[in-house]
């Protein structure tokens, strides 16, 4: 020991004490030693001074060593107490023993006493120790208590079979339960059931470590008996003693996941807006090259090299005004988050041939692809939306600069790899996923720090009034969060700037899922009858003529009602291809009441966009195929083929 052990003795008889003190002297124990010899100085040292051993006569003329031991023994329990004595007898010991002496010692056997005294010290130090641990926990026990019932978060502690084990008071108003008592029920049974499976994934995730954190998102069922969205964090606290148990701290984010979801929106009308210039002059690009190779047709017929080279040019430019449609429609639509596997590069590919037909000449934009990443999982449309989110801010780096003069530059659009250096940068370093990058770099004024800190702010912008409305940056950093990735800035003040999005690759099954393709060598010709429900009259007779140049016989009709007619009258009617937009009657109601009354029947349906609140109804249809317009012939005929074919081997 350091320290000198404090020793309080009661003797009476000075040469006995000086034997005490020389014993633990002689073995190298250095002691400080106070005697006494009377019960009112035995009494105030206690009081007064701070002991770490008792060493007591057994027989005083004035005092006890029982009353001794007995008052040390309700008051300083903590303080071991020996006897060294010549009187004691073998009875007396073991009742010494029994009410609480740690020792006795008989003065004719002293060599007894340095390890009666080492023993009783090493007890006294483990003893104290343990105190120190449960008081330890008792106050962590207590200020944990104290947190759960201040907390305006919902706060609940689960064992390891999610049975709840405590509570906090502000779970009641956050789920709008007061009369619910969750103490040893299951955690996931108010949970959406379609959620259950990722939240119990990610407890037990977090089980197999102590001291680790996980993040969720999740639906539970208010009070008021509407499905809210919550978001917890879960914490591993088995192995703290004040705890033994996951703590999950959670709030309700209703309000602000229908926030963001807006937001995301909004900035996709901005994106429409910045880019509607562009699209109208493209689009009219395009119906121009109809319009005159029309003509050179009609001029030309008997000419077959030019009457080819026309239809080809009209061909090229149908499929360049279907590309524009869909850029559209992905970027104007509402639609849920899909996570799929997604190939980056594809996604890239189609936002760059949007800027690069769209942006002005002053921009000159550049495509650089790994052409070896993985896939990611991820949603195509809001990946896409990102990516030119950064792209317009990249073109509004270059054009809009202080001096009112804008220069251009390189737009730089880039996949690839992150570095290691990267992946350290986000606490991922030593990662076993790969991580998979999309860059934009411009040429731009680049930003300083104090614009850095700021640009993924919700309605935080350095433009112009009127020039932008500060949320795309915003939706760029919600939608990497809701991808498990990250955003990268890179820039200088008048260097430029490049933004980085990472997204983890998927599994190499995943991977393998998505490579795979049915097979489509199907035999497209037929002779079986087929009915066309199109409200557009040349679509609808387009259909005829391809139709009946593949054999098939064909019945045609421009409305729900007329097609429910058709059914009744041709019975040798084995399939329908309907569009979805009808007047009155639309296709999915139309296929629904041909499946009830003639089940045999297959149906097609056909849409150029279908609203993700209506994916509900085209499943219950039980449509038998589905093709995207507008039409693409080889497609058409493929998807009739596959569904009359697969009639045959059902039946």
């Amino acid at each position: 020991m350091n320290d000198p052990i404090r020793v309080l003795h009661l003797e009476d008889n000075i040469p006995d004490a000086h034997l005490v003190r020389s014993s633990l002297e002689e073995a190298g124990l250095i002691c400080e030693f106070k005697r006494v010899d009377t019960e009112s100085a035995f009494v105030s040292a206690l009081r007064d001074e701070l002991f770490d051993l008792v060493i007591s006569d057994f027989s005083l003329p004035n005092y006890s060593g029982r009353s001794a031991l007995k008052y040390v023994h309700d008051n300083y329990p903590d303080i071991p107490f020996i006897f060294v004595s010549g009187t004691v007898g073998e009875d007396y010991a073991i009742e010494s023993l029994l009410n609480g002496c740690t020792d006795y010692v008989l003065k004719t056997k002293m060599s007894r006493l340095i390890p009666a005294v080492t023993r009783a010290l090493k007890e006294r130090e483990e003893k104290l120790k343990r105190h120190t641990a449960e008081d330890r926990v008792r106050e962590r026990d207590k200020r944990f208590r104290a947190l759960m019932e201040n907390s305006n978060d919902g706060m609940v502690v689960f064992d390891i079979d999610g049975r709840v084990t405590m509570t906090s008071p502000a779970n009641d108003r956050i789920l709008g339960r007061n009369d619910y008592q969750p103490e040893g029920r299951p955690i996931y049974e108010i949970m959406s059931p379609d959620d259950i499976q990722s939240v119990r994934a990610e407890v037990a995730r977090i089980s197999k470590m102590p001291g680790t954190q996980g993040r969720i998102v999740f639906r539970a069922r208010h009070g008021d008996g509407s499905w809210r969205w919550f978001e917890a964090t879960f914490s591993n606290m088995l192995s703290d003693p004040a705890v033994r148990g996951i703590v999950a701290n959670f709030r309700d984010v209703t309000e602000r996941l229908e926030s963001e979801a807006l937001l995301r929106q909004a900035q996709k009308m901005e994106s429409l807006g910045t880019l509607a210039g562009g699209i109208a002059h493209d689009f009219n690009n395009i119906l121009g090259i109809i319009l005159g190779y029309s003509s050179f047709i009609t001029k030309h017929n008997h000419d077959e090299q030019k009457l080819a080279q026309s239809v080809s040019a009209i061909e090229s430019a149908a499929k360049r005004g279907v590309g524009l449609v869909r850029q559209l429609l992905m970027f104007a639509r509402k639609q849920d988050l899909e996570l799929v596997p997604v190939d980056v590069n594809e996604v890239v590919a189609e936002v760059f041939k949007l800027i690069s037909e769209t942006f002005p000449k002053l921009i000159v934009p550049e495509l650089n692809q790994d052409r070896h990443i993985p896939l990611v999982l991820g949603d195509h449309v809001q990946i896409s939306q990102c990516v030119l989110n950064l792209c317009v801010n990249a073109r509004d780096a270059m054009m809009d600069r202080n001096d009112g003069k804008p220069t251009g530059g390189k737009l730089r659009v880039s996949t690839g790899i992150a570095s290691e250096e990267m992946l350290r940068k986000h606490g991922i370093a030593g990662s076993n996923t790969p991580y998979v990058t999309a860059s934009v770099s411009d040429t731009g004024i680049g930003m300083d720090d104090a614009t850095l800190s700021r640009i993924f702010e919700p309605f935080f912008t350095t433009k112009d009034t009127g020039k932008g409305t500060g949320i795309g940056l915003a939706t760029v950093f919600g939608v990497m969060k809701k991808h498990n990735g990250f955003s990268d800035v890179s820039t200088k003040p008048g260097e430029g700037s490049t933004f980085t999005l990472l997204f983890p690759a998927v599994e190499e099954a995943e991977r393998k899922a998505a490579s795979d393709s049915p097979d489509t060598s199907t035999v497209n010709r037929g002779n079986e009858t087929v009915l066309v429900v199109e409200d557009e009259e040349m679509l609808r007779e387009l259909l005829r003529d391809v139709l009946s140049d593949s054999g098939y016989e064909v019945i045609t009709a421009a409305s729900g009602i007329e097609a429910l007619a058709s059914i009744a009258a041709n019975p040798n009617v084995a399939l329908v291809v309907s569009d979805i937009g009808l007047p009155g009657l639309d296709g999915m109601e139309v296929t629904k009441r041909i499946k009830q009354d003639t089940p045999d029947v297959k149906v097609i349906l056909a849409s150029g966009f279908v609203d993700p609140a209506e994916k509900h109804r085209l499943e219950e249809s039980r449509a038998d195929g589905f093709v995207s317009k507008p039409y693409r012939v080889s497609e058409v005929l493929k998807i009739i083929r596959k569904a009359l074919d697969g009639n045959k081997t059902n039946s």
